[in-house]
């Protein structure tokens, strides 16, 4: 690998995604599907998250294969982290 490619690479993996605020709706929604506690989602909290993560972050959204739930766990993992900034 030259040193190019070094320099590409770590130039993405220091890349910080745009945050934006959560809008009042989001952080209602996201409060009511947090206290709910069984270990799957429905079809619509599914979409939700794939919307609420495309919006916090400022990027299309994206709705990750359901038969691998890693993808969307994180996602999960990444708007706690910001709703914790709001309560």
């Amino acid at each position: 690998m030259n040193l190019e490619m070094k320099l590409n690479i770590g130039s993405l993996l220091n890349m910080k995604l745009k945050i934006i605020n959560m809008n009042e709706q989001d952080k209602s929604w996201w409060e009511v599907f947090r206290g709910q506690n069984r270990p799957y989602l429905e079809n619509d909290e599914y979409k939700m998250v794939c919307e609420i993560h495309a919006r916090i972050f400022d990027k299309k959204v994206e709705y990750p294969c359901k038969c691998n739930p890693i993808k969307i766990q994180k996602w999960i993992n990444e708007i706690n982290e910001e709703y914790s900034k709001y309560e």
